[in-house]
């Protein structure tokens, strides 16, 4: 891996005891390994925008393992640049 903070990483409920309210029905969700905090996303509560959003960055780690191994695997051709361009983009390169 990279030098990200290893997995797994998930999204905590809505913390009312923790989230300021940034708006009538908004709230932030926390995205990280157990109790640490590594993103927090805007969630509407009353369209739910801003949760497929958290579950897509909790799953980076695990993404980026399965890029990494789908480019290791031989006669892995189709999507391969691709596949390429995002693990870089996940390393903090240019994609």
């Amino acid at each position: 891996m990279s030098g990200w903070t290893t997995g797994p990483w998930q999204v905590s409920g809505v913390r009312l005891s923790y989230a300021p309210r940034i708006g009538v029905d908004t709230r932030l969700l926390q995205v990280g390994p157990d109790d640490d905090i590594l993103a927090l996303v805007f969630f509407d509560m009353r369209t739910a925008r801003g949760q497929s959003d958290a579950h897509l960055i909790a799953a980076a780690p695990d993404l980026a393992e399965a890029l990494e191994i789908v480019l290791e695997t031989p006669g892995f051709v189709r999507g391969r640049d691709k596949a390429l361009a995002a693990l870089l983009k996940a390393k903090g390169g240019q994609s």
